[in-house]
């Protein structure tokens, strides 16, 4: 046998040490991707702390080496649960954001009455009607959801929030229709003479 060939049959340590690491990190892919949620905030990562044993409270840095030689793998289950919960919260607190952010840019559109420079009324109010609706449906949705239990109290704030906008609204048409029909009978000539502390009253 040449030398060549007696330097191709010796085993590659460093390659075979490669492979095996490779081979290793391959049989925890699932777990990888799990515990590298990007959503995963300090209160998830004390959980997967706990499950290896680590007191609450205590959170220490940790890499997945570490993890792993803690007995991480027979937990799985339960991380793909926390990294689920991480994902799940972040999506209601960004949907809670967008819809903070929407109704920091929304504004009654009002209108002058009739020739009137000091008396004003609502109008074009058909979308943001429709924004409280759409907006209403998602915070129920959320509300229903599984993965709102830590962050229920943000979303049942918004959940008043728009309740109570939805109220001002309500109460505001309404008086907003009477008072134009009241003041169409209070404008009347015959009505001015008949009820004239009431028609200065109104």
């Amino acid at each position: 046998m040449t030398k060549l060939g007696a330097k191709l049959d010796k085993k590659d340590e460093v390659l075979d040490a490669a492979k095996a690491e490779v081979k290793a990190v391959s049989k925890q892919k699932h777990l990888i991707a799990a515990l590298g949620n990007p959503s995963m905030l300090e209160k998830h990562w004390q959980n997967v702390w706990s499950l290896v044993g680590g007191p609450p409270g205590t959170l220490l840095n940790f890499n997945l080496n570490q993890l792993i030689e803690a007995g991480i793998e027979a937990h799985f289950e339960r991380v793909e649960e926390i990294s689920a919960q991480a994902g799940g919260e972040a999506t209601i607190l960004s949907t809670l954001k967008e819809i903070s952010e929407l109704w920091e840019q929304t504004f009654f559109v009002v209108k002058n009455y009739r020739d009137t420079k000091d008396r004003f009324f609502i109008t074009e109010i058909e979308d943001m009607v429709t924004q409280l609706e759409d907006n209403q449906m998602s915070v129920q949705t959320m509300m229903g959801s599984k993965h709102v239990v830590e962050i229920r109290d943000d979303v049942e704030a918004w959940e008043k929030r728009l309740g109570y906008i939805s109220d001002v609204i309500d109460e505001w048409l309404v008086f907003q229709r009477t008072w134009m029909y009241l003041e169409n009978i209070f404008n009347s000539e015959d009505i001015q003479k008949q009820l004239p502390a009431e028609a200065k009253q109104f």
